[in-house]
């Protein structure tokens, strides 16, 4: 069902998809301070295409009456339209700085992505056999996805900006380049991938423009508690329904963050690798599911070693974690 709420007034534009732990692509049309724009730009297919000309339509609207692009953050499921409408319309598209490297599909980048997830893998106790079919996937996914590179400028939004009445807030986490776009005097907040109803959003590891692997999920909860600070009634995501009950779905997932790392900091009553957690835990799923499933495990140890309650060992460039025996978070 399509909705007009409040000011400023926002039309979701909602694509059903085969991938049942997404449920839907949802992008949003938004006019507010006499500017029509949207929020991210759904996946790069005919569906959403046919589906963004329906909403404008129903709407009084043509794609020639948009005034911009904000991206929540470069994954290929929120950029997708972007050159489409931006080659029959030309129209600035904003993201964050950390966008552009990803957005623009760098060269250099990628390969320096590529290296980072190789080693990692390796030093978190991953089989060399399993590191080298991800290794190679990764190198297909590049291939695969040069169309998907943005040809537009992309003009930079960063935490404390305001661009048609919104606010914008970095929500690092999820990924590292994530921002949400909130009006203070509505209490609503689009918030992309950074809360979803139905599902975890991954804090997903990933190399920073330094070359360094930040703490993702101490980021994502970091990012949970800053909502909770702020008055919010409805909360827009990237995939699934509206969010209204915003604080009750912010401390579940505060919760399942501490939860989850209990169960690993239990496991770690000796020294043990990442990829042994996540064999333990995921069984037969690590395979099936092998960068989610270890951007999650190390994840978690990551936030537990931020907080002094595992401690690490290294062993022939292997690295092993155990209860540090600290007080709890």
């Amino acid at each position: 069902m399509l909705t007009k709420v409040g000011t400023p007034a926002i039309y979701p534009v909602i694509v059903e998809t085969e991938q049942a732990n997404l449920r839907t692509y949802n992008f949003y049309i938004v006019e507010n301070n006499h500017k029509l724009f949207l929020v991210d730009a759904g996946y790069n297919n005919d569906i959403s295409w046919n589906k963004l000309q329906k909403v404008l339509y129903e709407n009084n609207y043509s794609l020639h009456d948009l005034d911009a692009i904000l991206l929540t953050h470069h994954h290929f499921d929120h950029v997708g339209l972007v050159n489409r409408i931006v080659e029959e319309h030309p129209i600035p598209v904003y993201a964050h700085e950390h966008s552009i490297v990803r957005l623009r599909r760098e060269p250099q980048y990628l390969e320096n992505r590529i290296r980072f997830f190789d080693q990692l893998y390796l030093e978190m106790g991953s089989d060399p056999e399993r590191v080298a079919q991800e290794m190679e996937r990764l190198r297909l996914y590049v291939e695969k996805n040069e169309l998907q590179i943005v040809n537009s400028d992309i003009q930079i939004l960063q935490e404390g900006d305001e661009i048609f009445g919104l606010q914008v807030l970095e929500v690092i986490g999820h990924s590292l380049d994530h921002i949400a776009f909130y009006h203070e005097e509505s209490k609503k907040i689009i918030a992309g991938d950074h809360m979803i109803k139905h599902m975890s959003s991954n804090a997903l590891i990933d190399i920073n423009h330094k070359g360094e692997r930040p703490f993702s999920l101490v980021f994502y909860e970091k990012s949970l508690q800053k909502l909770l600070d702020l008055p919010l009634e409805t909360v827009y995501p990237g995939h699934g329904e509206l969010i209204v009950e915003p604080y009750k779905l912010l401390h579940e997932k505060l919760g399942r963050i501490k939860d989850r790392g209990q169960l690993i900091l239990q496991m770690l009553n000796k020294p043990r690798t990442p990829a042994w957690i996540a064999k333990e835990i995921y069984q037969e799923r690590y395979d099936l599911l092998f960068p989610l499933v270890m951007s999650e495990i190390i994840g978690h140890i990551d936030r537990l070693e931020y907080y002094g309650r595992v401690k690490r060992i290294v062993r022939d460039g292997v690295n092993y974690y155990e209860h540090s025996r600290r007080p709890k978070i």
